[in-house]
């Protein structure tokens, strides 16, 4: 919980000049994850940029930590109400310099979710993409502290 005050804390005033909620949804007992707390801040804090950058003027930015009870693992999700990821262009979003169409006119290098893929490889955790409820998109990991992922990237909804 600490480390995504944390990172809301970092987007505070960004969110305010834009008029977004930023949402802290942490569960409690969440299952233990052990790993680099400054790369896993760089990844959240990637995820909130990431998201800020596309969610519509006066709405929110939701981070959601929750327990996954079956599988026994930590889900991080970052959720949006942007123009979201089409379906076919999910897989790709992790790539170094990926633009999806349509985004290509807001500022950044596509590097964000880059970084978060890499990280996620290192941890072996599997990332997650998708559409949020509100029709964004909806980025995240899955975090298992026995998972050996390797480099799988799981599209979300794309079935």
């Amino acid at each position: 919980r600490d480390l995504v005050d944390q990172s809301l804390a970092e987007f505070h005033h960004q969110a305010q000049e834009f008029q977004l909620l930023l949402v802290n949804q942490v569960a409690p007992d969440l299952p233990g994850v052990v790993m680099d707390q400054g790369k896993i801040l760089r990844v959240v804090n990637n995820l909130i940029d990431n998201a800020l950058r596309y969610t519509q003027t006066s709405s929110s930015v939701t981070v959601r930590v929750r327990a996954d009870e079956e599988r026994q693992l930590a889900l991080l999700e970052v959720e949006d109400n942007g123009p979201g990821i089409a379906p076919a262009e999910r897989t790709h979003v992790f790539d170094r310099f990926y633009r999806a169409a349509g985004t290509r006119s807001f500022p950044g290098s596509g590097l964000g979710l880059a970084i978060v893929k890499q990280f996620a490889d290192i941890h072996g955790a599997q990332t997650l993409v998708g559409a949020s409820g509100t029709g964004g998109a909806m980025v995240g990991l899955d975090l298992s502290p026995a998972a050996a992922w390797g480099d799988a990237v799981h599209a979300v909804g794309t079935e």
